[in-house]
């Protein structure tokens, strides 16, 4: 019966850090690991404004694939650069944004004990309907997500057949 007990406080501790922690502040850019990108604005359809990373794939001839990266909801789209820069060897244009309330989108009152909030599928949606609009030469578009980036690329991907693949990591 001690152990249980003391187990208890850890379980809940742990249920806690598993919450929304978002970060304004960028630790790093793009730009400090010599990365070629593209500040973007990528509006919603409810008057947010997020705040995105557009990196041209790194390759000698024309990429048709671009890769839409959705965060954990810990810190911002700064702490996804290393990932964006694997699936640019790959030959992916990438496209990293900001949920509301992160990073420099637009203000947003987030819940630190959430889980995830509904405008995030909202956010995705717009950066997706970003990038057909904006890089209509991109067809193939696929998605990554981390944590609850991984839960909405597979509610919002299922939901589009036109989305080539999805990566849910750390689900």
């Amino acid at each position: 019966m001690k152990k249980f007990l003391t187990a208890v406080p850890l379980v809940l501790a742990s249920l806690v850090s598993m919450g929304l922690n978002p970060s304004r502040e960028y630790e790093m850019t793009p730009k400090d690991v010599d990365l070629t990108y593209e500040d973007v604005t990528i509006p919603t359809e409810d008057g947010a404004q997020l705040k995105g990373w557009y990196y041209p794939a790194v390759t000698s001839r024309a990429s048709s694939k671009i890769i839409i990266i959705s965060d954990d909801g810990d810190g911002n789209m700064a702490d996804q650069i290393e990932i964006a820069s694997k699936f640019l060897t790959l030959g992916f244009h990438v496209l990293s944004y900001d949920y509301r309330g992160y990073g420099e989108s637009s203000d947003f009152d987030v819940k630190k004990k959430f889980f995830i909030h509904t405008q995030f599928e909202k956010d995705l949606k717009a950066a997706l309907k970003f990038v057909r609009t904006t890089y209509t030469t991109v067809p193939k578009i696929s998605f990554y997500g981390q944590g609850i980036g991984a839960g909405l690329s597979i509610c919002v991907g299922a939901n589009d057949q036109k989305i080539r693949h999805i990566i849910a990591d750390g689900l």
